[in-house]
């Protein structure tokens, strides 16, 4: 005759008890750890815009990336060789998911129509190259979204108002050097005038 065994009440709630306690701390997933031959770019541009019509202005964002020097693709000649922030900004888009050597990121703006001529915003951004096996030279480009602003035409009592959302604004930092593990930090001003728009 064969016999079955069974738990005593009070040890399958101790089971039960352990099961639940133990739960939380298995399930949960040990944070990975910074890969030793990654790289950052941190940057940030002082944006100003100026002009005797301009009554306020923002930008939504902007968009940056890296270029290595040793990137000899088309769209790394077609992101240097650029002559304009249309131009660039064509680029960019070109090259993003197609060029992997190619790193970006989005920086964003503080809001739309918040300053008015003369004042300032920042552009922050971080820009990760994984896999950087030695040091790596290259320049960052930044290209704007359309800058969003107010003109004022004539004087009171007969100003008239008109919205403008067809320029933007372009930057290149000097060439930076990478290295594995760690940050490079790019700083610039961006200075626009707005007095023919």
């Amino acid at each position: 005759m064969s016999s079955i065994a069974v738990a005593a009440p009070s040890s399958l709630v101790l089971m039960a008890a352990l099961t639940v306690a133990l739960s939380p701390t298995l399930s949960r997933a040990r944070p990975a750890a910074p890969r030793p031959d990654a790289a950052a770019i941190s940057g940030l541009l002082d944006v100003s815009i100026t002009g005797p019509a301009l009554k306020h202005w923002g930008i939504a964002g902007a968009t940056a990336v890296f270029v290595p020097d040793t990137d000899r693709s088309a769209f790394a000649r077609r992101i240097r060789n650029a002559s304009g922030p249309d131009a660039l900004c064509a680029a960019l888009t070109a090259a993003e998911g197609r060029d992997a050597a190619i790193r970006s990121a989005r920086a964003d703006g503080d809001g739309d129509l918040e300053h008015r001529a003369g004042e300032q915003m920042q552009l922050a951004f971080r820009i990760d190259v994984s896999r950087l096996a030695a040091a790596l030279r290259g320049v960052v480009y930044v290209c704007s979204s359309p800058i969003l602003a107010v003109l004022g035409r004539g004087e009171y009592p007969y100003e008239r108002f008109e919205s403008v959302a067809d320029q933007r604004f372009r930057w290149m930092s000097a060439p930076l050097t990478l290295h594995p593990g760690e940050a490079a930090h790019v700083a610039g001003t961006a200075s626009i005038d707005a007095s023919q728009w």
